[in-house]
């Protein structure tokens, strides 16, 4: 028997709850260990137990990321993701004598590269954003005293990186209530409680994946659907999904040739009508066939409708309607792609789509090309709409799953 979508909600409901319950107690239990820590080190050199400290968590981390490469591979949703070894070798160029160690842990092979070849496209693309936060935190965090100065001073920096009014208030706010309750005073101790904050706005769970599944792709002309559906029919066909992509923005001049091209670079089915056609009839007749074929994956391009439009939202709820009725047995998303070098715009963007379509899901793109990657955690923050992938480049294989605890260390 199908969920409804309010049962669906209150289920993921119940499962942040649940998260939120466990991040606080291993929160808790990480910052008694701390303690713990710096109380036995008293009679140590400062600065020998603060090199020593570091280079403890240092080996954890590595040790930690080859312990969860399982899960990461979970994440991308298949084992059968092969990397280029051209792309390991970049990822990798010399081994470290941390790296030299951990070798001898007992892991499949592959498992370490992909993490590593994974997590740098999206470090990588995130530079510019990191650039622009993290120099001005530090310049903050550099005063030393926690007064009002210092959160007014920090939540003008978040304002200015794109987090919004809103969402910046929130997070100040979160964070002196933490920094009071568990009576913090160093400046590292404040950075990993802004670590935390942010990444649990943006850490939303989202409805587990199943096969066969309709996503239904939307948004404004310019953020690059086309080319985004494109690098999705890719993912899931290296994934070994039979995936049909279906052309339904036959409103726009040449939007069915662009995604023609891709299909044919893909090496995926593709189906479409003359331009000018009705959308929910060619949607309509895309899901018959995949559904009639048995495909895995139907990928539905709409049409890049500017948000004021009213007219062309009600379209695309026809869309939507005429989709979901046609493929009981599949599951069905919404996912919404934005530009990051739009900023606080997007935010309307998706506010406008979300009351149209209910959205499911976030797709960024042109991350690498942006400062403004901040926006992230805005829309999170204000939606509870969690992000599916992000545009880290301009290559096929550049549209990744989006990790919210990598995001976070990439920004801050």
């Amino acid at each position: 028997m199908k969920i409804s979508r309010e049962e669906k909600k209150a289920l993921k409901e119940q499962m942040k709850k649940e998260k939120l319950e466990k991040k606080e107690q291993l929160r808790q239990e990480k910052l008694q260990k701390k303690l713990q820590k710096n109380s036995n080190a008293d009679n140590v050199n400062d600065n020998v137990v603060n090199d020593n400290i570091e280079l403890q968590q240092d080996n954890e981390e590595l040790i930690e990321s080859v312990n969860i490469a399982p899960s990461v591979e979970d994440n991308i949703g298949s084992e059968e993701i092969d990397l280029q070894a051209d792309e390991v070798s970049d990822a990798v160029p010399h081994k470290t004598e941390n790296e030299q160690e951990v070798n001898s842990i007992s892991i499949e092979e592959n498992q370490p590269k992909e993490k590593v070849g994974f997590f740098k496209k999206i470090k990588n693309a995130l530079k510019k954003t990191k650039d622009s936060i993290s120099n001005k935190i530090e310049q903050v965090f550099g005063k030393g005293e926690l007064n009002d100065e210092f959160f007014e001073d920090l939540e003008d920096i978040l304002i200015s990186s794109d987090l919004g009014v809103e969402t910046s208030s929130d997070i100040i706010e979160e964070m002196r209530l933490r920094i009071k309750k568990d009576k913090l005073k160093t400046a590292e101790d404040v950075k990993v409680v802004l670590r935390e904050v942010i990444g649990e706005m943006v850490d939303i769970e989202s409805e587990e994946e199943t096969f066969p599944k309709v996503s239904i792709i939307v948004g404004v002309n310019g953020v690059g659907k086309t080319t985004t559906i494109g690098k999705l029919a890719n993912y899931y066909k290296n994934l070994g999904k039979k995936v049909v992509v279906v052309a339904g923005d036959t409103f726009r001049a040449a939007a069915s040739d662009q995604l023609t091209e891709w299909a044919k670079r893909v090496d995926v089915k593709i189906i479409k009508q003359a331009e000018g056609a009705d959308s929910a009839s060619v949607v309509f007749d895309g899901i018959s066939f995949a559904k009639s074929k048995g495909f895995d994956v139907v990928l539905v391009d709409t049409a890049g409708r500017l948000h004021n439009k009213v007219n062309l939202m009600e379209e695309l709820s026809k869309v939507n309607r005429v989709a979901m009725k046609n493929w009981d047995e599949a599951q069905f998303e919404r996912l919404i792609v934005i530009d990051a070098t739009t900023g606080q715009n997007a935010v309307n963007q998706v506010r406008e789509f979300n009351q149209a379509v209910d959205l499911d899901g976030i797709i960024l793109t042109k991350l690498d090309g942006s400062a403004k990657g901040g926006i992230v955690v805005s829309i999170c923050n204000e939606f509870e709409i969690p992000v599916k992938f992000v545009g880290v480049g301009e290559s096929m294989d550049d549209l990744v799953p989006f990790n919210a605890e990598e995001f976070v260390e990439g920004i801050v």
